[in-house]
């Protein structure tokens, strides 16, 4: 069968001619469509074009056909000029004679174009040509076309830019299954070696790294702790902060150039983009090996992506990194899209937070500022059900993050696929304070089903170390429920202590109940007792319901007289009836005070939860009266006369000042967050419950001293205005 041959061009760019600098021939290079020998710097007018030139074999059909080393001879004519006939073995149906080669420059002052002559007839290989002993197939790089989206989704690419004399080339990811096209595609983020092979045999690899889009995500507000358990709990008044590093192309090597004079970047994908080529003297942030800064580009080998600078070669244990182009993409960000439940509609409500990366390409998104308006300091909860979800308190969120910039050849603004964290993110109304554990992060505060110490068990949402109850007022104390109790049957188990903190197992005395829940009381005001039943050890028990967040548990059983405390456990039993305790056993003083002129507080604690507290026997109440507006009158008949000057507007409040006498520090350490709370109320109805918001006197307050162990305590705040008559 007779063989023909002609010439080939594939692969064919098109880019503006760029200044080239001066470089050192060296032993590899090839000479083949260099434009200008001397180096002289290129015009920027015209454009230039490259390609990858290839002989091809082919019958009288057409149609391609195996070479079997028979010879072929071509000619290389530049610029007009034919250089010497040369002869080469084709063993496949093709063979590479350059890559990437410049065939034509139509700048100004420099025209210049390349074409290659193949004489038709080829010379059959009757068994007197010997392949020859030396492999050249070589593996120049892989290009990533693209990162896999997101874990698992498996969408990957990749492909190889490869060459070889004997061409034929067949790709693998395993040395085993063979495919001759170069792209591979549908792969997970990870290492791969792969493989090439052309029709000799001769082998080439190279290790590669497809990277998962979610790695630009370094970090998020979430804390790991002990045996696998993460708290994505945040306190929405510390900083909470999503960190990205942006990463352009992943440096595979870092390797010695011009003998070690200068240093060169092995990317993972091409220098250019569109029709804009990166070129000396640019300016590009390099994070590899011992290298880690904004540096000039000093030469750039498009065909190997390869980038130089002009820093001599130092080795280090880790050659790999990354670097960031701005020329590529101008104006870079990352979008943060917070995704969250409307409690006024019901529907799916969005955030769109834009942060932009500093001279690292980190970026540190500080979302807390955002997070914030999903929550209130109000309370529209009831208390009909053992346990509630403050809605106002504790809210949950969703993110998703694009990366954008600006095209630089169109300068159309350019994004990227969004990618949504699986997992869901929540923020509580606290505020974390210098030397807490876990930083702006809730883990101290959030249950899980086990944890490796019974001191690591979730403490309850309360700035006392031990909260005041005081029967017959509202009460509760907040905990977070935690994602991952969903699903367990959770239940409180309240037991009343005795003085010496032991349970209770001695007779007790209940008292009946008005209907307003105060005391029946004797007109001497003594309390008028109607049975004394027999008290159980069996602690109260209450069934929770399950809702994630931030939830109150409601308190307003009636304790024996004897009680002073009592203890609450939050547990959960297993499928074998085993019973496990999720949160630390908290401890509640039970009110013993009179119930007589009592005035009944409750405000937001640093915590993130309401704060309840009595303050007995006496309060100071005091009018104030202030702003009066004075008209002054034209007397004319001082005989008759009523008045020279007439009040026509003035303002009006009461101040109360409540005191508490002879207080433990620790308590006086849990009212301490009253003063400086956002959100303080007083009940002024207990059936139904009725609170009123009030507004506490900014001042400096002497709190105590420490010596003494205990100290008085008093707040001020004024009542709301009263409404006069004004003109």
């Amino acid at each position: 069968m007779p063989k023909y041959a002609k010439e080939t061009f594939l692969n064919k760019r098109t880019v503006h001619p760029s200044i080239r600098p001066e470089k050192p021939f060296q032993l590899g290079d090839t000479r083949i469509g260099i434009i200008d020998t001397e180096d002289r710097p290129l015009t920027s007018t015209g454009l230039q074009t490259y390609a990858d030139v290839y002989i091809e074999l082919f019958d009288e059909n057409g149609r391609a056909v195996e070479g079997n080393y028979c010879i072929v001879q071509y000619e290389e004519i530049i610029n007009g000029s034919s250089n010497d006939i040369q002869e080469i073995a084709i063993p496949g149906t093709k063979i590479i004679i350059g890559k990437q080669t410049l065939i034509e420059d139509t700048s100004e002052d420099n025209y210049y174009y390349y074409r290659l002559k193949v004489y038709p007839n080829v010379i059959e290989n009757n068994g007197s040509y010997t392949p020859p002993g030396v492999c050249d197939t070589r593996i120049n790089t892989v290009v990533i076309d693209k990162k896999e989206s997101a874990p698992g989704r498996k969408d990957g690419q990749v492909t190889i830019v490869a060459s070889s004399g004997a061409g034929d080339l067949q790709y693998s990811l395993d040395g085993i299954n063979w495919q001759t096209s170069e792209t591979f595609n549908n792969l997970a983020g990870g290492g791969y070696t792969v493989y090439c092979k052309d029709a000799a045999g001769c082998p080439a690899s190279y290790y590669l790294t497809v990277d998962t889009v979610l790695s630009l995500l370094v970090s998020d507000p979430s804390v790991m702790l002990n045996i696998g358990n993460v708290s994505r709990w945040s306190a929405a008044f510390n900083p909470i902060v999503f960190t990205y590093q942006r990463r352009d192309l992943n440096v595979t090597a870092v390797l010695p150039a011009n003998y070690g004079s200068q240093t060169s970047f092995k990317v993972n994908g091409a220098l250019s983009t569109g029709n804009i080529m990166l070129t000396a003297k640019d300016k590009i942030y390099v994070n590899a090996g011992y290298y880690k800064g904004v540096y000039d580009v000093y030469y750039v080998n498009q065909a190997t992506s390869e980038v130089w600078i002009d820093l001599p070669y130092t080795d280090s244990l880790n050659n790999t990194g990354f670097i960031n182009i701005n020329k590529f993409r101008p104006y870079y960000e990352v979008l943060t899209q917070i995704t969250y439940q409307d409690t006024l509609t019901g529907l799916m409500s969005t955030i769109n937070c834009v942060h932009r990366p500093n001279t690292q390409g980190l970026i540190r998104a500080d979302i807390s500022n955002f997070l914030q308006s999903l929550l209130q300091a109000k309370d529209d909860m009831g208390a009909d059900r053992p346990n509630s979800r403050d809605y106002n308190l504790g809210a949950c969120y969703h993110v998703k993050y694009t990366e954008g910039w600006q095209d630089p050849s169109t300068g159309a603004n350019v994004k990227s696929a969004s990618i949504a964290i699986d997992t869901p993110y929540y923020v509580t109304y606290s505020a974390r304070q210098l030397g807490d554990s876990y930083g702006g992060n809730m883990a101290a505060y959030v249950p899980f089903k086990q944890v490796d110490a019974p001191s690591k068990r979730a403490r309850w949402l309360t700035d006392f170390a031990e909260p005041v109850y005081s029967a017959g007022y509202p009460f509760d104390i907040g905990f977070i429920y935690g994602d991952d109790l969903a699903g367990l049957n959770l239940y409180a188990e309240i037991t009343a202590l005795d003085v010496n903190r032991n349970p209770l197992g001695t007779p007790a005395t209940t008292y009946l109940l008005n209907e307003d829940g105060s005391f029946l009381l004797q007109q001497d005001s003594s309390k008028l007792v109607i049975v004394r039943p027999p008290v159980t050890n069996k602690p109260f028990v209450t069934g929770l319901a399950q809702r994630i967040g931030v939830n109150r548990l409601h308190i307003s059983q009636n304790f024996d007289v004897y009680a002073r405390y009592f203890k609450l456990d939050l547990k959960y039993r297993d499928a074998d009836d085993n019973e496990h305790q999720v949160m630390q056993t908290q401890i509640v003083r039970i009110d013993d005070a009179i119930d007589l002129q009592s005035v009944y507080l409750r405000w937001i604690g640093l915590n993130g939860a309401w704060n309840y507290y009595r303050f007995v026997y006496n309060q100071e109440i005091t009018l104030d009266v202030q702003n009066a507006v004075i008209l002054k009158k034209h007397v004319t008949d001082w005989a008759n006369h009523d008045a020279i000057e007439d009040v026509i507007s003035k303002s009006a409040g009461l101040k109360m000042k409540v005191i508490a006498e002879d207080l433990a520090i620790a308590d006086i350490k849990g009212l301490q967050s009253l003063k400086y709370s956002p959100k303080v109320q007083m009940l002024i109805n207990k059936n139904p419950v009725k609170w009123q918001t009030v507004v506490l006197n900014t001042a400096t307050f002497a709190e105590y001293e420490t010596r003494n162990g205990q100290a008085p305590f008093s707040v001020t705040f004024n009542l709301p205005a009263l409404n006069i008559q004004t003109q």
